[in-house]
Parts: C-alpha cells; sequence; structure tokens
C-alpha cells in the first residue's frame, strides 16, 4: 500500500512551494493562447509530481476587467526540455519562495511568470468557480476584500510529469492581477512505485 506524505510532512521537510506573480501584475490570456503568464512545467521523466494546493488571482493591480471566469489550461506530453517544435518552446523559471523561508529542497516542478512561457495552445483542465463582471477600474473599494482562491482538498488536483498547468481566462479577462499558487512536491516513488 502506498504512504503518501501528508502536506504537513512535506511542507517541514521544505518542500512546500510559494509562487507569486509580480506586484504589477499580468494579464493572464485565454487559456488557449500559446503565450501564458503564470504556471507550471512539470518535465517529462522528472522524479517529482506535483500536488497543487491553492490557487487565486492574488492581488487586483489595474485595468477594467472583461465579464469572465477563470481556468486551468493544460498541456499535455509536455516534453523533458525546451525545443523548437516541442509543445513548450520556452518557459523562463521564476524562483518560488520556500514554506519555510530560507529552509528547504529546490523545487524541481518549473515554475513561471511572465510573457516568456510559449506553449502549444492548452486546453481547458478545470474551472476554478472564479468569476468577474465588468467592473470599470475606476470603482472604489470601501475596505480590504479577501481576493478570489480556489482551496483543493488533499490529492484531489496532481500534475505528474509530461504536463504544463497554466492560470487564465475562459475569455480574455483584461485585468491585471498579481496572482499566487501554492504547491507541494511528492516524489513520484511515493506516488506510484512502479514508476521508478
Amino acid at each position: 500500500m502506498i504512504q503518501l506524505k501528508s502536506r504537513a510532512e512535506l511542507a517541514l521537510a521544505g518542500r512546500l512551494y510559494i509562487g507569486n506573480g509580480a506586484a504589477g501584475g499580468v494579464v493572464l490570456p485565454i487559456f488557449s493562447n500559446v503565450t501564458q503568464q503564470f504556471g507550471w512545467w512539470n518535465p517529462l521523466g522528472n522524479n517529482r509530481w506535483l500536488e497543487l494546493v491553492e490557487i487565486g488571482l492574488g492581488s487586483y493591480v489595474s485595468t477594467t476587467g472583461a465579464a469572465g471566469g477563470y481556468v486551468l489550461g493544460i498541456v499535455k506530453g509536455a516534453p523533458a526540455q525546451l525545443a523548437t517544435g516541442a509543445k513548450i518552446t520556452a518557459f523562463t523559471e521564476t524562483t518560488p519562495e520556500n514554506g519555510i523561508p530560507g529552509f528547504g529542497v529546490t523545487n524541481t516542478v518549473k515554475f513561471g511568470v511572465g510573457a516568456t512561457l510559449t506553449v502549444t495552445a492548452p486546453t481547458i483542465f478545470k474551472h476554478l468557480h472564479i468569476n468577474q463582471d465588468v467592473v470599470p477600474a475606476t470603482s472604489v473599494l470601501k475596505y480590504a476584500e479577501v481576493g478570489p482562491v480556489v482551496y483543493f482538498p488533499d490529492r484531489t488536483l496532481w500534475l505528474p510529469p509530461g504536463n504544463a498547468l497554466f492560470l487564465a481566462g475562459n475569455i480574455a479577462p483584461l485585468s491585471l492581477y498579481a496572482p499566487t499558487g501554492v504547491w507541494v512536491e511528492h516524489d513520484a516513488k511515493d506516488v506510484d512505485p512502479n514508476l521508478n
């Protein structure tokens, strides 16, 4: 029987990571865009599986948004490395924060933010139940608000090697956000001993 480490055990082992968008924000594209802005790439042959803990739009930055929703887009059959004609041709990595500052193990699932994520057009993997109305950027908030965030229960959203996942819109949402995502990385042998 497989005995997976809990999220708490992985966090204490330095295997919980926090990925943040730049404070200036990014415009998340429609899911099918070949240039994505916020996502993860688990290279084919990697010895870890990503388990997504939470994902959210983080902080609103600016610009009137279009009415629509947010999704996770997926590229299946992602390569082991960048190559011309591969399903991922550019992916500049962004270093995540470790759940225990100043401690931890380096992530092996690649995380990236910005317009250097060039991929074959993703398809929709999951709708996130985060929607926005058309609200002018000049609207005034009277108090601080908790931004839209989705928490995934234990063991419900995995990214095995050979796949890439991106936070995107089901349409082009237009607003700038500084998104955030939290994940843990399990050893592949703990997920499926037949993989090693």
